[in-house]
């Protein structure tokens, strides 16, 4: 009777393969075995992560899925394991999937035996979202800490600016009411000794000459006056982009916003293309406006780039805004180089970027679609290369839409003149502000002037007959918080006639407090119109009150 015939047993290294494999296939994170610059063996979640699937690893090149800038650093560490019986120490490191995306993993690696020879076995967990996040949050500190310092900056610009507009405001009204007192006294004194003889005293004083020279020089300060206006522009823009609060909402011009982003941007445009805005009109929009900033500097910029240095007449950026459908529609167009067509799909992936080395970090595409989706919207592009780009965003209105007030007016101030002078308590430790203001009001209002908190509180013991206590928030030793705080405590009845100053309320508190309180604060730097108005309106509340009125 013959045996039934017995299968050889599996040589040792069968066995040893085999068991590898199916110790491995089965496990979440990606292995992959290599010997010589070529791939042996890939698990599952090796292809599924590679986008090999449906198609095998096995015998391709390791250069194949290895990122360029890497290549050579795999090779060395590939020597290293192979000389070691240790396991490698875990290393991020990028690698290349089938369509040419590229992702961040940990890998690290083992000599082990495959088919009868040494080989490395690499293990690689995919980290990317991680690695995403984590310089998502990295990305706002960076802006959080520039915020303070901008803020910082911000409002030490804002002292100085507001008393030098003020006083050039001061001088645009009173320069003309001069030539017109001046030009009353020639007249004045031709007729008492002649024309000839008021000729001569005059030319002898060089007076005509300077009353010739009058209007060029109401020009020329109100040119400055414009110059002091935009510099406070631009420290506002600062504060507006540089705001580190959470995701709070409330509504925002996207048109005015646009105009901040291009002002700010305007050093990187202005030596390679001209600036088209074709704005709509637009609803508000409920969004962070911080955050929106972000997205909105980071296009322009990029479009600045795209174009690059040079031709700025033959080059343009245009900004479009107008409603499509329920979303406001932002389009941001370049005549720059464009995007190749493999790039793409990738555009938006975190770390893929078209910039070298140590111009960009591959993320701002991806925080700018994370930003947009996070407010409802969504980003588009279009591209050819070189035709220019265009990035659009679009945003949902929301149920609530409102339109925008007109520009305030730049006609002069008038300070108005109440029947008893109201009494204004002007609470600042800038002294040439404070002095300023006390210039500017003396005509209409009876101003008493304190360099500091604690000097308010000397004031305030005594004398409380003040129709308007107008306050700066940010002081050092005692800050306008704890102004209102000892007001409230101790002189409750002044505590709606309270008016603040505020050059930048840089800290949490300081923005925290500004949002409860129901007093009216003033943004430095503010215009004379402004501040009258507001004066005027509390003071009124104030004279009404008071003995005899």
């Amino acid at each position: 009777m013959n045996s039934p015939r017995r299968e050889p047993d599996p040589e040792p290294n069968d066995r040893s393969d085999a068991s590898f494999r199916a110790l491995v296939d089965g496990m979440p994170d990606a292995v992959i075995v290599h010997r010589d610059g070529r791939m042996l063996y890939a698990n599952a979640a090796a292809r599924r992560l590679l986008g090999y699937e449906h198609d095998t690893l096995v015998g391709r090149a390791l250069d194949e899925i290895t990122h360029p800038e890497e290549r050579d650093v795999v090779r060395q560490r590939t020597a290293q394991i192979l000389g070691s019986a240790d396991l490698a120490p875990f290393r991020e490191a990028r690698i290349v999937r089938r369509d040419g995306s590229t992702i961040m993993v940990e890998v690290t690696g083992l000599a082990v035996q495959f088919e009868g020879a040494p080989a490395v076995a690499s293990v690689a967990h995919d980290v990317t979202e991680k690695r995403h996040m984590l310089a998502q949050l990295a990305q706002r500190d960076r802006l959080a800490s520039m915020g303070m310092l901008a803020a910082s900056v911000a409002h030490e610009i804002n002292n100085p600016i507001t008393y030098v507009l003020l006083n050039l405001e001061r001088l645009i009204k009173e320069l003309p009411e001069a030539a017109r007192a001046f030009a009353s006294l020639r007249e004045e004194v031709a007729c008492t000794v002649g024309e000839e003889e008021a000729q001569v005293i005059f030319a002898r004083a060089r007076a005509d000459r300077a009353l010739a020279s009058m209007d060029m020089l109401v020009e020329r300060v109100t040119t400055a006056a414009e110059g002091a206006r935009q510099v406070g522009r631009i420290a506002r823009d600062l504060r507006a982009f540089a705001r580190v609060e959470e995701d709070e909402r409330a509504g925002v011009d996207v048109n005015a916003l646009l105009d901040k982003i291009l002002d700010l941007a305007a050093n990187e445009l202005r030596f390679r293309a001209s600036i088209v805005r074709e704005y709509g009109p637009i609803p508000t929009i409920q969004a962070n406006e911080s955050r929106l900033s972000q997205v909105f500097l980071n296009l322009v910029v990029n479009a600045a780039h795209a174009i690059g240095d040079g031709a700025p007449e033959r080059n343009v950026v245009t900004v479009c805004t107008s409603v499509h459908g329920r979303d406001v529609r932002i389009d941001i167009r370049d005549t720059g180089h464009g995007i190749e067509r493999e790039h793409m799909a990738r555009l938006f992936d975190p770390f893929f970027t078209t910039k070298t080395k140590g111009q960009g970090s591959g993320l701002g595409l991806s925080i700018c679609r994370d930003i947009v989706q996070s407010h409802g919207g969504r980003i588009d592009v279009v591209s050819e290369p070189g035709r220019g780009s265009q990035f659009t965003v679009f945003l949902p209105i929301g149920v609530a839409a409102d339109t925008f007030a007109a520009p305030p007016s730049s006609a002069m101030p008038h300070i108005p003149l109440h029947p008893q002078k109201p009494r204004v308590l002007i609470i600042d430790d800038e002294r040439t502000l404070r002095s300023t203001l006390q210039v500017l009001l003396a005509d209409a209002y009876e101003v008493v002037l304190a360099d500091s908190g604690a000097a308010a509180f000397e004031v305030l013991a005594t004398d409380r007959a003040f129709d308007v206590v107008l306050c700066d928030l940010m002081m050092p030793d005692v800050s306008g918080m704890q102004v209102h705080a000892w007001v409230q405590r101790e002189a409750p009845d002044l505590l709606p006639r309270m008016v603040f100053m505020t050059g930048g309320a840089f800290t949490r508190n300081a923005s925290e407090f500004l949002e409860q309180i129901v007093n009216r604060y003033l943004e430095k730097p503010f215009e004379v119109q402004e501040l009258i108005e507001v004066l005027d309106r509390v003071a009124r509340k104030g004279v009404s009150r008071r003995p005899g009125v």
